[in-house]
């Protein structure tokens, strides 16, 4: 069984940008939060969960179908899941981008559906910026209001298919396969 998952890689600049900032929210938070290493950056399209061997080149393959253009991401406003009052994760939401990312993440539900995953019926584009371990004693609210507001923008020219392996120190993704846009 793989655990996998389709999502948007975030690229240099950008995954640069956020790591920084996430490491001042980090030394402001102190120990409740974990950040999410940079190199793990993304945002989810479809999480598939645990597969198959045998199914993986079916989901591969369906994948293939997707056709989408190219656009610009730009992450931002920062904030927390479920909110700032029970907060669970520092996320990113879409400031520049979020009905593409809502359009291509239908179509890959969409391919995905036949094979027998759930096709979902909300889809709230975010990249995962740092879990919170012990919520106690911060003003989540104020720290991600501080959060920079300009983060870079960047053009979405891929989608990927990802394998999730859980380890004791944290999530290793490893792209399985890259999707590019449709040829004009």
């Amino acid at each position: 069984m793989l655990r996998l998952f389709v999502g948007i890689p975030v690229p240099g600049e950008c995954r640069e940008a956020l790591a920084g900032a996430v490491r001042a929210l980090a030394e402001a938070a102190g120990e409740g939060l974990r950040p999410t290493r940079p190199e793990n950056f993304h945002l989810t399209l479809q999480f598939l969960g645990e597969t198959p061997d045998d199914r993986v080149a079916a989901v591969a393959d369906a994948l293939a179908a997707v056709v989408f253009s190219p656009f610009i991401l730009r992450p931002g406003p920062v904030g927390c899941l479920p909110d700032c009052r029970r907060p669970r994760v520092i996320h990113a939401g879409a400031a520049l981008g979020g009905e593409e990312c809502a359009a291509l993440a239908g179509r890959v539900r969409d391919a995905t559906a036949p094979l027998g995953y759930p096709r979902g019926n909300q889809f709230t584009p975010h990249l995962t910026l740092a879990r919170i371990k012990r919520p106690g004693g911060v003003d989540w609210r104020v720290l991600t209001a501080g959060f920079p507001a300009a983060l870079p923008a960047f053009s979405v020219d891929r989608f990927v298919l990802w394998r999730s392996e859980l380890t004791p120190a944290g999530p290793i993704y490893t792209p399985l396969r890259a999707y590019l846009p449709a040829a004009p």
